[in-house]
């Protein structure tokens, strides 16, 4: 995938976004919003999770305080990205979507556990790798990158198949999605002289042309002709 070739799929990833903004800026942020929810709601005197983590301290036990804000990201964080990736490969695809798709996966009970796996699993192999170095994880972030929209468009598979089809399908193309999110990088520099507000859109963008891209390498696509579309 050349130069053009990036530019081409940014410019299918704002496609995808236009008209549908509003909705892509509301799921990139709304897992923001109820992440910071549960932590304030954990430091309620009544809530559950702060009488664990008050026993937890009393008992001295940090490293189990360190479980039990995995074990609460895991319950909530899983079934929310699988919403999120939901969603843009709905908007990927010319789909009709919405925002409900977000909380898809806590509607059934199969669903939900094969999100919270995959992101269970998904998460302790690329640390595993990163005990390493910090090359190997870097390089299995990418591997396994694929494996929500696999699920998705699979069902049927178990999280550690969908990730073992991921690290099939990207073998010769993490380097491209790599350089691919590379390509953002200007973006970056001018969200961050924003004072992070430009991440709103940045992200759904990233977001939209990840989706397109998992679109390419599993040849949903016709060859993109460069010249259909101006580059960015």
């Amino acid at each position: 995938m050349n130069i053009i070739s990036y530019k081409e799929m940014r410019k299918l990833g704002r496609d995808a976004l236009r008209g549908n903004w509003g909705l892509a800026i509301a799921i990139s942020i709304l897992p923001l919003l109820i992440s910071l929810f549960a932590y304030s709601f954990s430091k309620h005197p009544l809530s559950i999770q702060f009488l664990i983590l008050q026993w937890a301290r009393r008992s001295a036990d940090y490293t189990s305080i360190d479980y039990l804000s995995i074990l609460w990201d895991l319950i909530v964080s899983g079934s929310l990205i699988m919403g999120i990736y939901l969603i843009f490969i709905h908007l990927a695809r010319g789909n009709t979507t919405s925002l409900s798709h977000l909380f898809r996966y806590f509607t059934d009970g199969q669903l939900y556990w094969k999100a919270t796996f995959l992101y269970g699993l998904t998460w302790i192999y690329i640390n595993c790798w990163s005990l390493l170095l910090f090359i190997p994880g870097i390089i299995k972030y990418y591997a396994y990158s694929m494996a929500p929209y696999i699920l998705i468009d699979h069902p049927e598979l178990t999280p550690n198949q969908a990730i073992t089809q991921s690290r099939k399908m990207m073998d010769g193309h993490k380097v491209e999605l790599f350089a691919l999110h590379l390509s953002f990088l200007g973006w970056g520099i001018l969200c961050i002289l924003t004072l992070g507000i430009g991440f709103l859109w940045l992200i759904p963008y990233i977001s939209a042309t990840d989706a397109q891209f998992y679109r390419k390498i599993r040849g949903e696509m016709d060859p993109i002709d460069p010249t259909d579309h101006p580059p960015l």
